[in-house]
């Protein structure tokens, strides 16, 4: 399952064959959110993430990557294609590290871009963070 934001081209129609997921309020273009697959344990978010949409991507990565958690298993989320990111963003990637915490399982974060580890810093959970890094 995958959540997307598509752009709307001037006649209102997705520049993808299917568009699922919702549009991002205040955001003039939107811009596609997903979590995908890449292979068993393997995931991108690309995207934005914030405050309108974080509750339904944490909501819909949780039905993802519950299908891949297993007892002692690894998931690695990249995050280097994420365009966008805030406080909500962070909460997100804390959710799904308990997620898979609670399962038996880790969760690591790759391509953290700049700005959301220096907000992870002043939050206070940068060692979380570092901790399921998996570099």
């Amino acid at each position: 399952m995958v959540l997307v934001f598509d752009r709307l081209g001037e006649n209102g129609v997705g520049s993808k064959e299917t568009i699922s997921g919702l549009f991002i309020k205040g955001f003039q273009e939107s811009a596609i959110m997903q979590l995908e697959r890449l292979a068993p344990g393997h995931f991108s978010l690309n995207g934005i993430v914030n405050f309108d949409n974080a509750v339904e991507v944490e909501s819909e990565g949780r039905k993802l990557l519950e299908k891949d958690i297993s007892p002692d298993g690894v998931l690695k989320v990249s995050l280097g294609n994420l365009l966008k990111g805030d406080s909500s963003t962070l909460s997100v990637c804390l959710s799904w590290i308990r997620l898979a915490q609670d399962k038996g399982g880790h969760l690591c974060l790759s391509d953290m871009p700049e700005e959301l580890a220096a907000l992870a810093k002043v939050c206070g959970i940068a060692p979380i963070l570092q901790e399921n890094s998996c570099s």
